[in-house]
């Protein structure tokens, strides 16, 4: 038992651990207050893709309006969300991958313009998205990552690169890494389209401003429903909510071992205690002789205790060596 109880409680300990160092990774992007809102047009009675764009870009300008609002960012996927969205690209003077289209498949995501200001990504070379590319040429900004990767020591600004539809993709900008699946991945390539109007009403929003982010939440569902107080989310949450969810295998690792280690520490000091009390009331005779032949009450304790520490410390040597192993 107390070979176990130091397994388990070192194994929560060790979680604990990496749960403060994932804290304290930098993901690359602005982890202040902000909040997420995924309003579902398609299921809230816009049956057109015209229609569904409409009222997206109506929204992101009335939640700019707001007093509380001070920058939106959309797209159709946050870095460090659920699940994984990738595309097939393939660009020039690289030799095609090993896969049956020899593209390359890179995590991706489409966003809006002001994506990069809101989400505090900064940019290392050339320029965000303007309203002007929402309906011109297809663009793209890339990470340094995907630079490092394909084109090392190269500007890649101005290159054109082919996604779906073999429709050229011009690369304006390179902006810095982010962590995109994990918090303890490298540095991973990445594509940010630049969404058409009519991706718009499948996006998501994400808002900062003045206040709490439950603020913030609550002033983003206000402007919202004022449009359209029938309008379904998907999802609706703030920046913490959105962060906490990659910390949790640490954080209920560590809680369950902490629980099942005290659980294990507490029976065996009963498990001892009963021992010991058991041995005790086996030698009443034994402490009666010593006592009446000059033993101390003190050195009777140590014998008595000492015989139960030989358990402990058989216990504890134990539980390192399998806390080492584990």
């Amino acid at each position: 038992q107390i070979a176990l109880s130091f397994v388990l409680l070192v194994g929560a300990g060790l979680f604990v651990r990496s749960l403060q160092a994932a804290r304290s990774i930098d993901p690359g992007f602005d982890v202040g207050p902000a909040a997420m809102v995924w309003p579902m047009t398609e299921l809230s009675g816009y049956d057109t893709p015209q229609e569904r764009a409409d009222v997206a870009l109506r929204m992101r300008d009335a939640l700019l309006s707001d007093p509380r609002i001070a920058r939106v960012a959309v797209a159709d996927r946050l870095p460090l969300g659920v699940g994984v969205q990738t595309a097939s690209y393939e660009w020039p003077d690289v030799a095609p991958s090993s896969s049956a289209s020899g593209g390359w498949d890179i995590d991706n995501a489409r966003v809006g313009p002001g994506y990069f200001e809101t989400m505090g990504v900064p940019l290392i070379r050339g320029r965000p998205f303007t309203d002007d590319d929402l309906s011109g040429d297809r663009v793209a900004i890339v990470s340094q990552a995907f630079v490092d990767r394909f084109y090392p020591g190269r500007d890649v600004l101005g290159l054109s690169i082919r996604g779906g539809g073999d429709q050229a993709i011009r690369i304006v900008g390179v902006a810095a890494d982010t962590k995109v699946r994990t918090l303890g991945e490298d540095p991973r390539p990445y594509v940010y389209e630049m969404a058409t109007e009519a991706m718009f009403g499948g996006l998501q929003y994400v808002v900062r401003g003045e206040g709490t982010a439950d603020e913030l939440l609550t002033a983003a569902l206000g402007v919202l429903e004022r449009i359209d107080p029938d309008l379904v989310f998907l999802e609706t949450k703030t920046m913490n909510e959105h962060l906490a969810l990659l910390l949790f295998p640490p954080r209920m690792a560590a809680g369950l071992l902490t629980i099942f280690g005290a659980l294990a520490l507490l029976l065996a000091a009963v498990g001892i205690w009963g021992v010991v009390s058991h041995a005790v009331s086996r030698r009443t005779r034994e402490v009666g002789i010593r006592v009446s032949l000059g033993a101390s009450g003190g050195e009777v304790v140590r014998m008595l205790v000492g015989s139960g520490m030989r358990l402990v410390g058989v216990g504890i040597v134990a539980g390192l060596l399998l806390a080492a192993v584990a």
